[in-house]
């Protein structure tokens, strides 16, 4: 039945919820590490229309999570309590189960982020506007699909929201 020339869809929260139950598509996931609540909320609402999100308040919660589970994403905050964001970097990069999963840092310290960039696919540099994470997102997916890991790797400077 169509309205007006249109199929009417269900709201995306309803759709990927069905998707998951019938099996008919597999969601990407994205985990995002970031102690802050208002910034992780931001990220998760740029990313759920593509991915399930799962959010991490620290790093040993974060490892906690990935005993469970591996995403296809993660946002990772190096600046966390409990455990550094390159600490827990150096955990996913020995574990071979995070060989395709994509990581991108995200932090305000340059020099620090800068300093891991052979470690990660891309890096944002705080503030980050969204449309500056939804262009990385994009870019990584786009490399994995061609197969080709930290090449030519993005990296965004400030951007003013």
């Amino acid at each position: 039945m169509s309205f007006g020339g249109t199929t009417p869809q269900p709201p995306p929260g309803l759709r990927r919820y069905f998707q998951r139950r019938l099996c008919l598509v597999t969601i990407p996931s994205a985990v995002i590490i970031e102690d802050d609540p208002h910034i992780s909320e931001i990220f998760s609402r740029t990313l759920e229309p593509d991915f399930e999100v799962s959010i991490c308040r620290d790093g040993s919660a974060a490892l906690d999570h990935f005993e469970k589970s591996v995403p296809n994403l993660i946002l990772l905050d190096l600046h966390l309590p409990f455990m550094s964001g390159e600490t827990l970097l150096d955990h996913l990069c020995l574990d071979p189960r995070f060989a395709n999963t994509k990581i991108v840092v995200i932090s305000a310290d340059l020099f620090w982020a800068e300093k891991l960039h052979h470690q990660v696919d891309a890096t944002l540099y705080k503030p980050i506007s969204l449309s500056q994470l939804r262009e990385v997102v994009s870019l990584v997916e786009l490399r994995s699909r061609h197969g080709k890991k930290n090449e030519a790797q993005p990296r965004m400077d400030h951007d003013p929201v």
